[in-house]
């Protein structure tokens, strides 16, 4: 059965720090995501064969403005869009066995995950992985 899906998400939200009844604080980027679109395509060119390839895509988010300093405070930094790409196939050889192969982030692009973001210091920075693979054969009893 060959499958199409996809989603789209967006949240906000406020909040009040000090409990005063005064709601007009965003809520930070360490509680409230980018929105995304997510998109799945799985298609079954044989009975044996599965193949899928899933996309991210997060969009910006500037949501703050920096200090006096020109700098963030944790959970308000800026941060860029990316899309990123996964590959994942599996052939079943017979009834008991089946080969797999996955790649994630198939064209090895550079990116940092929003979670880089949230603390806003640069001894904090992690880029995303590169692109990577996983290989398994599978025995099933």
């Amino acid at each position: 059965m060959d499958q199409l899906r996809g989603s789209y998400s967006w949240i906000e939200g406020i909040t009040s720090p000090k409990d005063d009844g005064d709601y007009s604080t965003k809520i930070n980027n360490s509680r409230i995501s980018a929105p995304k679109v997510l998109a799945y395509l799985q298609v079954r060119p044989t009975q044996r064969l599965s193949v899928g390839l899933d996309m991210l895509h997060a969009f910006k988010q500037d949501r703050f403005d920096p200090n006096a300093k020109g700098l963030y405070v944790y959970g308000e930094g800026e941060v860029p869009e990316y899309t990123v790409f996964n590959f994942k196939s599996s052939y079943e050889v017979s009834k008991n066995w089946k080969l797999s192969l996955g790649i994630e982030n198939l064209f090895n692009k550079m990116y940092q995950p929003a979670i880089a973001w949230w603390a806003a210091r640069d001894s904090d920075f992690t880029n995303s992985l590169g692109m990577r693979g996983t290989f398994m054969v599978e025995y099933r009893f």
